[in-house]
């Protein structure tokens, strides 16, 4: 029987980083025919090949490396050889850990959690076979095992759909322990953890789901927006302890990084002929627009699109647009209040799915972030405060103004709006009040 580790050969390969970059990242598919299709097709086919694409930051590949050396270490720890795993399959219980704490990954929603667990995944997708000696037919080497926490899901759902039969939760651990050994399943992931409504039961239930799937005894990780965050960390203390001692915050990248900028561009790639501007210039803007998530800058490029589906071009102006429109809102007013939180450095009690409950050391991040969101607010400021002071006739013209530089692609041509004025204007106000607007524009 041969003392050779089959189980640990599929980490072979995934240490370097750069190498690990090019496996993992996912490239929409590249289309000129998106404004040739009816408008509605053409902005489904291009949010699915937004959606679709994944550029790995060096904080995702970061996170990536811990999940990889921990899977490695959980094989080489269980799997040493042959004889080893052998032994363990015939003994009265799986040789595994009476409970394994989860890690937990947490984040603003749309930040790229699912991303990363997507990704990981992918890495360790290949199923293999282990022929262990003569006696016995190979054995089957499966990839990491993925939980999807649906919003009626209970213990025994969760760990009877691991375990691929019904029964008693005791007596299902105990099967998907078994399972996870002798298949040898690197690593557990929960995900969707938000869809579980927050109500005591319900996180009671959350807190029950957690704990079991840590008693399977395999590398564990659940992925919770901040909200579910916060409501763990309102249950008792032995159960934070268990459940929250190893958390992985992941932050939006900051609005002038590279990693920002090639996400940015990756994107932009999927139609070149349509995002005809340049990543590296509208990079502050476009983090302001979105507070660096991804989820948020795709919509924002699809609802761009149908912006500029006629004129078939999403320029400066356009994205502009699209940010302030209605569609936009619940973006929109996220953003604002995730700028508000970090000028402030205080979180809106009303918004706890904005506001990372976990103490996390904010110096390097908030830097370049806070120093944008603070310049971004004190020019809403200045907008308003020249809009107040502005005269009806000076506001119409100003709202022309806006609207052409903008683009008015599919709504006609701009009128040309006289000003009556009660008394004499200078041009020199004029124009500065003029100047202030095409600023922000």
């Amino acid at each position: 029987m041969s003392s050779h580790s089959y189980w640990c050969e599929r980490f072979v390969g995934l240490t370097d980083t750069e190498d690990l970059r090019q496996k993992v990242a996912t490239h929409g598919a590249v289309s000129e025919r998106f404004s040739a299709l009816p408008l509605e097709d053409a902005t489904h086919e291009l949010r699915q090949a937004l959606r679709s694409v994944f550029y790995p930051t060096n904080q995702c590949l970061n996170i990536l490396h811990r999940l990889i050396g921990i899977s490695s270490s959980h094989c080489s720890s269980v799997y040493p050889d042959a004889r080893t795993f052998m032994k363990g399959l015939y003994a009265e219980a799986a040789p595994l850990a009476d409970f394994s704490p989860p890690l937990c990954l947490t984040g603003l929603a749309g930040i790229g959690k699912t991303e990363i667990l997507r990704a990981f995944r992918r890495l360790l997708s290949t199923e293999g076979e282990v022929t262990v000696d003569a006696n016995h037919p190979p054995f089957r080497i499966h990839p990491p095992w993925l939980v999807t926490v649906q919003s009626r899901s209970s213990s025994r759902d969760v760990m009877s759909s691991l375990a691929n039969q019904d029964g008693k939760t005791y007596e299902l651990t105990k099967k998907c322990r078994r399972l996870a050994y002798r298949d040898g399943i690197p690593f557990l992931i929960a995900d969707e953890l938000q869809f579980v409504t927050g109500s005591d039961s319900a996180n009671t239930r959350v807190s029950q789901m957690l704990m079991s799937l840590g008693y399977i005894g395999i590398p564990f990780l659940f992925a919770a927006n901040f909200s579910m965050l916060s409501r763990l960390m309102k249950r008792p203390g032995e159960e934070q302890q268990r459940l929250l001692a190893q958390p992985i915050v992941m932050l939006p990248d900051p609005p002038d990084s590279e990693d920002w900028k090639n996400t940015i561009t990756a994107l932009t790639v999927v139609a070149p002929s349509l995002f005809t501007f340049d990543a590296a210039n509208l990079a502050q803007e476009l983090h302001h627009y979105t507070f660096g998530r991804k989820r948020a800058l795709s919509d924002l490029f699809a609802l761009a699109f149908r912006i500029a589906y006629s004129a078939k071009e999403i320029t400066a102006g356009t994205l502009a647009k699209a940010y302030k429109s209605s569609e936009y809102t619940i973006y929109r007013s996220e953003v604002e209040c995730l700028n508000k939180q970090l000028v402030d450095n205080r979180p809106d009690k009303k918004r706890l799915d904005l506001w990372c409950p976990i103490p996390i050391d904010r110096a390097n991040h908030a830097a370049s972030v806070s120093q944008f969101s603070m310049a971004a607010r004190e020019r809403e400021i200045a907008d308003a405060e020249v809009r107040s002071s502005l005269t009806p006739a000076e506001a119409k013209a100003a709202a022309a103004i806006s609207k052409a530089a903008m683009g008015k692609n599919s709504e006609g041509n701009a009128k040309v709006l006289s000003m009556q004025r009660k008394k004499e204007i200078s041009a020199e106000t004029l124009k500065s009040n003029m100047d202030i607007f095409l600023d922000r524009l």
